[in-house]
């Protein structure tokens, strides 16, 4: 596919999300994770993406300059990653599952002075690794008032991020605001970790590229109304979630909720938030639809042996129909019980107002159609990843020469657990 035209308007994320504050209800819930943690308002959002900003440039974060987020499931990271974007900053998200030869190997090949953790059990359990850096770097840690902080902890919390930046903000707003204006579309926008032939590479996205990604991105009208809440299963540290999960919504001013990858917690906030859109790796998926078969079967035992056929019966009268025939009579016989006793108990049960799955291409696009077409729930293929894959093509060293000393890490030795 040809590559998607970059937006005429807006050059940058920084720039994006200005444009979206200049729309109402700014008391709107806008993010939110499941259980006890935040629920962000815009003007929350907002106010957080300022002061972190102000705290990194009064850090000294240079344009282009690398900070590290160790991240997972975190509903700050959205202001996190934008006030990084303010000041010309690029970041780049690891995956705290990934064991910690590889997580150490990274961040020495990439040498970053800032670094973000998102919880205060992802630091204690990296500390004795992690407080070395602080002799001469910055570190950041998102912390609950349940932890129980050390005096011998060499950190900053993100509280006291957000109180030193809002003091610097107010007297520098100008000097800030210049920042953001700077951004130039040929500048990093963000980095990534990809796994080839058996190794780790670094690569990055421009501005102009990712907001060329972002115009690719967006569903019809009709499959995402206004109105619409978003469920994100997908991950920080994958550069398809960020996109599609994370930022998608929210520059389009969707409500999004971030839930971990465990399929009770994304069934039970399907029911009870009413979700509408939900996005997911096709890997996951496919764990989901085997889960969802289970959780149907355990509580109708009776209907065990009949929910595989009713959906191969529905296939076979889609098939019939796309191929222009009639299906057979056995076929169209069963439609009708399938639908009351397999297809809409499903429905009503698990998947009550879910319309629409977004998620990228791959070999299990048709198998994962084939079971939620007869659930009433359109699966759309994010286009915009075909664009993504000719301009992820580009290798990024993370230091000068021709090959990243990342490629020396085998992914078959850091998979997460």
């Amino acid at each position: 596919m040809s590559a998607p035209v970059a937006s005429k308007t807006l050059k940058s994320t920084a720039e994006a999300w200005a444009a979206i504050m200049s729309r109402k209800r700014l008391e709107q819930v806008i993010v939110s994770g499941i259980g006890d943690t935040a629920s962000l308002s815009f003007k929350q959002l907002n106010a957080a993406i300022y002061c972190l900003a102000s705290f990194w440039k009064l850090r000294n974060l240079k344009a282009g300059e690398t900070v590290v987020l160790i991240s997972a499931s975190d509903p700050w990271y959205a202001a996190i990653e934008t006030s990084i974007q303010f000041v010309g900053g690029v970041s780049l998200t690891l995956d705290p599952r990934m064991p910690e030869n590889a997580l150490r190997e990274i961040i020495r090949e990439v040498g970053a002075r800032f670094y973000y953790v998102s919880d205060y059990k992802i630091y204690t359990q990296f500390r004795h690794w992690l407080d070395p850096l602080t002799n001469m770097y910055q570190l950041v840690c998102n912390t609950d008032r349940g932890d129980k902080l050390q005096e011998t902890d060499r950190l900053s919390t993100l509280d006291s991020a957000f109180f030193v930046g809002k003091n610097w903000w107010r007297e520098h707003q100008e000097e800030l605001l210049a920042s953001r204006d700077g951004l130039r579309s040929s500048m990093p926008s963000i980095k990534w970790i990809e796994t080839r032939d058996n190794h780790y590479v670094v690569k990055e996205l421009l501005q102009q590229e990712r907001m060329a990604w972002m115009d690719a991105l967006a569903p019809p009208k009709r499959l995402w109304p206004a109105d619409a809440k978003v469920l994100t299963v997908a991950q920080e540290h994958q550069l398809w979630a960020v996109g599609v999960g994370i930022f998608l919504p929210l520059v389009a001013a969707r409500k999004l909720l971030l839930c971990p990858p465990h399929t009770a917690s994304v069934l039970q906030a399907l029911k009870r938030d009413e979700i509408q859109v939900l996005v997911a790796p096709q890997k996951w998926l496919l764990q989901f639809r085997d889960e969802l078969k289970k959780e149907f079967q355990r509580e109708h035992p009776m209907r065990r042996r009949s929910t595989d056929g009713a959906f191969k019966n529905d296939q076979k009268i889609r098939l019939a129909l796309r191929k222009g025939s009639s299906p057979g009579f056995g076929a169209k016989a069963k439609k009708w019980p399938n639908n009351r006793w397999i297809f809409k108990p499903m429905k009503k049960k698990y998947l009550p107002k879910l319309e629409l799955i977004l998620t990228h291409p791959g070999a299990d696009t048709e198998a994962l159609i084939q079971f939620f077409e007869p659930l009433q729930v359109h699966l759309r293929v994010d286009s915009g990843s075909d664009f993504l894959a000719e301009i992820a093509g580009r290798k990024l060293n993370a230091k000068s020469g021709p090959e990243s000393e990342l490629e020396r890490v085998s992914p078959a030795e850091a998979q997460p657990g």
